[in-house]
């Protein structure tokens, strides 16, 4: 438990470096919520509740200014203009239908004092030696003597997210005046959402079920789903598996495993799809849109020169084979891809996946509970890797966790393999990173050769550059992670996410 008791004293200390002015107490709630009312066909009423606001002062080139924060809120991101705190939910729309909204109850309270409320400023770029960025503020905005941003209630783009058609409702509690300088907060809103007109981005084939692994998505971010889902069955869709023709034999221990689990598992061919990203796409397009059972799953097998990928804006992406329903960028399945180029390769892959999930190791089973959180050398690397430290523990169940930070100075090579070696079952990581390391630890390819952690296989999400750049002339940090060991001498990860 030292590594816990730890881990509470350096959030004591991040809390304690906040030093807020005061806070104004409004309601009788933890943290921003909006709670559903009543729900038809042809409307939604909702009541969001303010808990209080939080002011900090921050002095900028001379100049005192007022930080706000509701806790559970965001803020309003224009850069130059008063942050503002927002909050944002969903709404679930009909397959075609437009949104009028229109606030029928209002409580506000008006803080005493003169404000100037921080603009928002560009973030600071994750680079190993950020430059500061000019300090920013709108005049024009600064200069209007009327409420910014002026809207309570807004809609924001309509998009599809699987079974759902979805309008994102983002609320402004908070109005700011910059020439009296008088802050309103409005602690309590009751708002009707009309579903009215057509739309944007409608929904061609509406789904009548529920995708389960969707479920909790909805359930915690769509405020009207309750009422949505009342009549529809819960399903799973089906399992894809596309795979270079050489890998097929490898590959299907996999579907049959899948299969004996009940999933409707379909294993094709390259040959089959088609050999462009084209190819793939209008396969998984069509799937999606005609079979009984669409896919919820896409698993890709193969490296970029047996299995094609696209290009994004700078790199290369999977995500765009599963943007299949509506003209947004939300993912209507779920992707992953095994990597390999060889048979032996995927046989390996394959084998260590099944033996995960079917076999795990129980020699010691205190590891499963075990994480480690790694950060990098920007300010925002500890107070990230923290928040996810003190989730895990918290809500996730997990009773203990390391915290090696470059800030620390033990987020070294040596001390992160011991704990690799010792067992940890989920590692995040943030910072900076490249195709085959993390920096400024230095942990790289090599390290995860050298490792020994056995079956006591983790798995990864590393929010950083490059680790998952598997069109690099040799194997990426991510693949590296999936296809180090053999049979029956297992070390590296079970699987990782990460950026390409």
């Amino acid at each position: 438990m030292k590594k816990v008791i730890l881990l509470s004293f350096v959030l004591a200390l991040f809390v304690c470096s906040i030093a807020w002015a005061y806070r104004v107490n409004l309601a009788a709630v933890d943290e921003i919520k909006v709670e559903l009312i009543s729900a038809d066909a042809s409307k939604v009423r909702v009541e969001l509740f303010v808990p209080e606001i939080q002011v900090e002062d921050k002095l900028v080139e001379g100049e005192t200014y007022q930080m706000l924060t509701i806790p559970g809120g965001g803020w309003l991101t224009e850069v130059g203009s008063p942050q503002i705190p927002l909050f944002c939910r969903f709404v679930a729309l009909p397959p075609f239908s437009g949104v009028r909204i229109e606030v029928v109850e209002q409580e506000m309270e008006t803080l005493s004092g003169t404000f100037l409320v921080h603009p928002f400023q560009t973030p600071p770029q994750r680079t190993d030696n950020p430059q500061p960025e000019p300090f920013q503020l709108n005049q024009e905005i600064y200069s209007q003597d009327q409420a910014f941003p002026g809207s309570l209630v807004e809609a924001g783009e309509i998009s599809i997210l699987r079974d759902l058609r979805l309008a994102p409702i983002k609320f402004f509690p908070v109005q700011y005046n910059p020439r009296s300088g008088e802050v309103t907060v409005y602690k309590r809103l009751v708002v009707d959402i009309y579903f009215e007109g057509t739309g944007e981005n409608p929904q061609l084939n509406p789904r009548n079920v529920l995708t389960r692994s969707f479920v909790n998505t909805y359930e915690r971010f769509v405020l009207n789903f309750d009422e949505v889902q009342g009549g529809k069955d819960l399903v799973d869709g089906s399992v894809l598996i596309i795979t270079y023709d050489s890998f097929n034999a490898q590959v299907q221990p996999l579907a049959e495993s899948k299969s004996r689990r009940g999933l409707s598992t379909h294993l094709v061919n390259l040959s089959t799809v088609g050999s462009t990203n084209t190819h793939i796409y209008n396969y998984i397009y069509d799937a999606y849109h005609t079979w009984p059972d669409p896919p919820e799953y896409v698993i890709l097998v193969g490296d970029i020169g047996q299995i094609p990928t696209n290009n994004g804006l700078t790199c290369i992406t999977d995500h765009k084979y599963v943007t299949v329903d509506g003209s947004d960028y939300f993912a209507d399945i779920h992707i992953g891809r095994i990597s390999v180029q060889t048979q032996s390769e995927a046989a390996h892959v394959v084998a260590k996946t099944l033996n995960y999930r079917n076999s795990p190791y129980m020699g010691q089973t205190d590891w499963f509970m075990r994480g480690m959180t790694i950060s990098g050398s920007d300010y925002v690397d500890d107070y990230n890797a923290l928040i996810c430290g003190r989730y895990m523990v918290d809500y996730a169940g997990f009773t203990y966790f390391d915290s090696l930070w470059a800030s620390l100075g033990n987020d070294t090579p040596s001390q992160i393999s011991t704990r690799l070696n010792q067992g940890r079952s989920w590692i995040a990581y943030f910072g900076h990173g490249w195709a085959t390391g993390w920096s400024p630890s230095g942990f790289d390819n090599g390290d995860i050769n050298a490792l020994n952690n056995g079956e006591k296989l983790p798995a990864i999400f590393s929010v950083a550059c490059n680790n998952a750049e598997f069109d690099y002339y040799s194997d990426c940090f991510a693949e590296r992670w999936i296809k180090v060991g053999e049979v029956g001498n297992e070390k590296g990860a079970v699987i990782i996410c990460a950026a390409t």
